[in-house]
């Protein structure tokens, strides 16, 4: 009988894969559905918008024992491990300080578990080997990449873009922790609904990722934002959104309102203080996407001769 396995393949009857499926308990919640473990998920997220904070929180949520974080259940508790590759260690040092100031919750100094960060300006391949040696010694149950384009800055081709992400793949199915890539939505999405399309460069990311979610800011608050999942292989679809609350004293997200409507808080009113390179860039995508002059017009809230105009230019 033919009995292939190895690290990143195997062969199997699904019979046997059904039988197995039957032992296997649902996935735990890192961050509710959002982050589930052992899975690698993709954030792609607008500027501005707090997503190093975020993504911090999370880290010491799970490390520290929370209940929960932003009305998100927390099932399983480990070390953490945050992959800086943005911000210099004097500036995440600051935003940790201010963030510690005024907790949710106690953040214990005694606990077995630990969040740790490993800052550098390397791309993700000069620093593999040392990041797989931190993994191995760490063992965390949750690592945060910061973010894509600076760690893949030498990664250009789709073909590229699909052979990093396996290779994410392979690491995070390896060494068994969950894996969340932070990323940013492309020029001209602002105005749109909520969707995996709306991630910057290749889609192949958002192909292969087990699942993504998207933090993006509000138009009726200025300190509200819009947590809203897109995609998950492995959980029911998201019902409405949840509209967070980013409290620019303490630095922390808290849950505001949970099942909001997406469209009150991100819709085409938005457009009147938009740049005008991101609203050409977005009728462009609009008339990608199969929308009619007329539709286009009416969306961005502009006469249809300037959505001529634009697009011909």
């Amino acid at each position: 009988m033919l009995n292939l396995k190895n690290a990143n393949s195997s062969l199997s009857s699904m019979n046997d894969l059904a039988e197995k499926g039957k032992t296997l308990a649902p996935p735990k919640r890192l961050f509710g559905n959002f982050i589930l473990e052992n899975s690698l998920v993709h954030f792609p997220s607008e500027r501005g918008t707090g997503k190093t904070f975020f993504c911090i929180e999370i880290c010491l949520a799970v490390a520290n024992c929370f209940n929960s974080f932003c009305d998100e259940p927390i099932d399983k508790y480990g070390n953490t491990l945050y992959l800086n590759c943005e911000l210099n260690e004097d500036t995440f040092a600051r935003r940790l300080a201010k963030i510690y100031e005024n907790p949710p919750e106690q953040l214990k100094t005694s606990i077995s578990h630990v969040a740790k960060v490993f800052t550098t300006r390397k791309s993700f391949h000069q620093d593999k080997n040392e990041i797989i040696a931190i993994i191995k010694e760490l063992k965390p149950i949750l690592v945060v990449l910061d973010n894509w384009k600076t760690a893949f800055h030498d990664v250009e081709t789709n073909r590229e873009t699909t052979q990093a992400i396996v290779e994410l793949l392979n690491m995070k199915d390896e060494y068994k922790f969950a894996l969340v890539v932070v990323d940013h939505t492309r020029k001209g999405s602002k105005l749109l609904m909520t969707d995996s399309d709306l991630q910057s460069g290749s889609g192949t990311k958002s192909d292969l990722a087990d699942s993504d979610f998207f933090l993006r800011k509000s138009c009726q608050n200025v300190r509200d934002r819009i947590l809203k999942r897109s995609k998950s292989r492995d959980c029911e679809e998201q019902d409405g959104a949840k509209l967070l609350h980013f409290d620019n004293e303490t630095l922390w997200f808290s849950c505001k309102e949970n099942n909001v409507d997406e469209s009150a808080h991100i819709n085409k009113e938005m457009a009147g203080s938009s740049p005008k390179d991101d609203l050409i860039e977005f009728a462009q995508m609009l008339k990608e996407k199969g929308k009619t002059f007329d539709q286009i017009a009416e969306i961005l809230d502009k006469p249809k001769t300037t959505i001529h105009r634009w697009l011909k230019e």
